[in-house]
């Protein structure tokens, strides 16, 4: 599984080069242009990165709002901001917000990169299918000890039987299963003129942004992990 990089920047060559140096097998990297807020809301909009680098304009408020909405995205997500000559009053708001390190600009181009290999190893760790009590499936990682799920690096408020959904839907690996084996399975019951199953699917579908789930008629759901 490859490290998911953005970079929003403006003219920083030092940026640039990296960007075209890390895009290789190891990286998939995208790029937008700080100015074109358009772009940067449909990146952020629809956020699978692991890590981001984000050069610090003028606006220093419109980079701390990224940053909010990049961290409300995703807890894991590793935030690197890069400048000239900031003050010590936006650098340490730029911390409080959500990023977890600032670097003074000009810097050798070769330690930024060397930066990124170091945080890529745990996204290697991450995105491998089993690493001590999680589970990988997709965009999808369970904890398994504290029945707690994250998708893409972003923990999902669930309930107990929607967390079990889940659970069932991925052991299944992309086989439909039928509403009587979810019953039997997480409520301990068959009743077809029951709606328990269809109303928590719904209200699972909406949390998951109404992508994930999927229906097949007179089979059942299972989990699109290509989604």
């Amino acid at each position: 599984m490859k490290t998911n990089i953005l970079f929003i920047y403006n003219v920083s060559k030092t940026l640039n080069g990296l960007k075209i140096e890390l895009d290789d097998n190891t990286f998939i990297v995208e790029a937008c242009n700080s100015s074109d807020k358009e772009t940067v809301d449909k990146k952020i909009k629809n956020f699978r990165h692991d890590i981001v680098i984000i050069e610090v304009t003028n606006n220093i408020e419109y980079i701390i709002n990224l940053i909010k909405e990049i961290r409300n995205k995703s807890i894991l997500t590793d935030i690197i901001t890069y400048g000239h000559n900031e003050t010590l009053e936006n650098i340490l708001s730029l911390y409080k917000n959500g990023a977890n390190d600032y670097i003074q600009a000009p810097i050798e181009p070769k330690i930024l990169m060397f930066k990124i290999y170091s945080l890529s190893q745990k996204y290697e760790i991450l995105n491998s299918k089993y690493f001590n009590n999680y589970v990988k499936y997709g965009d999808f990682v369970v904890d398994r000890e504290a029945n707690i799920i994250y998708l893409n690096n972003s923990q999902i408020e669930i309930t107990k039987k929607e967390y079990r959904i889940l659970r069932l839907l991925m052991k299944a690996d992309g086989s439909p299963v039928n509403k009587q084996t979810l019953q039997k399975e997480i409520w301990g019951f068959v009743d077809e003129s029951s709606k328990t199953v269809e109303t928590t699917i719904s209200a699972l579908k909406k949390k998951l942004n109404n992508g994930y789930i999927k229906t097949i008629i007179k089979q059942g759901y299972f989990l699109d992990k290509n989604y």
